[in-house]
């Protein structure tokens, strides 16, 4: 396997990673609003959802941040390893 292919076959596994964690962190964040929608006066409720929300966010951020270093980082090895005058992307 070339080093284009094995960059190539990286980024296709990090994508996938960071797309299921994406969805995972949507998830929780939905569920976290219905939480503290339903929560309605029971302060213990309330607070598990903002907890939620605040960490569910804080998990996008991070997810988005990977996800951006990572496309980065594999678009500067294909341009290196890739022939000249051919475009990585």
């Amino acid at each position: 396997m070339s080093r284009l292919g094995v960059a190539a076959l990286v980024g296709n596994i990090t994508n996938v990673i960071l797309s299921v964690s994406g969805i995972v962190l949507m998830c929780l964040l939905v569920y976290g609003g219905v939480l503290y929608a339903v929560g309605g006066q029971d302060k213990d409720k309330v607070a598990k959802a903002k907890r939620l929300i605040v960490n569910a966010v804080i998990g996008i951020v991070i997810v988005v941040a990977a996800y951006a270093i990572t496309r980065f980082i594999l678009l500067q090895l294909m341009e290196t390893f890739s022939a000249p005058g051919v475009s990585p992307t």
